[in-house]
């Protein structure tokens, strides 16, 4: 059987690389010694789209330094306030509050489970 293809990040990684290597060749007849800081301002953005996009395409990754690649638990942490801050709105805080707050069968509250009320936006 023929080999699989090679997977889309690669693939984009590679005409990217030719398509910066040929980029100065059509600006340098124009720009003259103008192109190299505009292509290199160009390659720059190209690469760091492709980058945001890789992470974007794995979120639970880790880096280097043992952190998560995207901060995922202060987007949700956003996220409830922002929820939680629309159900106080209407009248309906309280009941958010108390099912993200579950107890167990005593009435004892899920120290593991329960959220507190900040806004991450403010309070890092």
């Amino acid at each position: 059987p023929p080999p699989p293809p090679p997977p889309p990040p690669r693939h984009t990684g590679r005409f990217m690389g030719l398509f910066c290597l040929t980029l100065p060749f059509l600006f340098i007849g124009e720009m003259g010694m103008l192109a190299v800081p505009v292509v290199a301002c160009v390659v720059w953005c190209l690469f760091g789209v492709q980058e945001i996009g890789l992470l974007i395409e794995n979120p639970f990754s880790q880096t280097r330094e043992g952190t998560w690649a995207l901060p995922l638990a202060i987007m949700a942490d956003s996220i409830r306030f922002d929820v939680w801050e629309s159900l106080d709105s209407v009248g309906l805080g309280q009941i958010s509050h108390v099912e993200s707050n579950p107890a167990d069968s005593q009435g004892r509250q899920d120290p593991e489970r329960s959220t507190p009320r900040r806004d991450p936006r403010r309070d890092p």
